[in-house]
């Protein structure tokens, strides 16, 4: 038998979140494996505004090393994270930007990091937003639509 006292006044709500671009802050980053045995880090993303959580996984593909470095260096450049710097714990609390999408696997959605922004690309968000207890703005407004960025240029792809 389980042993736990179930309170339904202590659950943790999530504000939705609309696909967009937004400042993300990573909460944590930690080292782990792949379900392959491949090295990666996890990062749990906060999103500016909103009590909203995104998780993304950077995986280190050997055999793949230019898409690999690409990400991370899109990483590096989003948040101001010294290049080449793999430490996770010097990533936590960096804010940088993405753009975030839905995507629908095994009949779920959920949403996750299409691309990171670079810092220079960053200028037509607000400044970083801690959620307040009593916003009732909708969580449309703590967003950019991607179309307002010039996100495309000195991008390799």
């Amino acid at each position: 038998m389980i042993n736990w006292n179930y309170d339904p006044n202590d659950i943790e709500e999530y504000d939705p979140i609309t696909p967009g671009v937004y400042r993300v802050r990573i909460e944590e980053a930690e080292e782990e494996l792949s379900k392959t045995g491949r090295q990666m880090i996890v990062m749990k993303l906060k999103l500016s505004g909103l009590n909203a959580l995104v998780w993304h996984n950077m995986v280190f593909l050997e055999e793949y090393s230019r898409t690999t470095n690409r990400k991370l260096h899109e990483i590096f450049v989003s948040f101001g994270i010294t290049e080449g710097d793999l430490n996770p714990e010097h990533w936590r609390g960096k804010v940088g930007a993405a753009e975030i999408e839905d995507e629908e696997k095994d009949g779920r959605k959920r949403s996750v990091v299409k691309k990171f922004i670079a810092r220079d690309k960053q200028n037509a968000l607000p400044a970083w937003n801690e959620k307040s207890g009593n916003s009732n703005a909708p969580a449309w407004e703590s967003n950019i639509n991607p179309n307002m960025l010039d996100t495309n240029s000195n991008i390799p792809f």
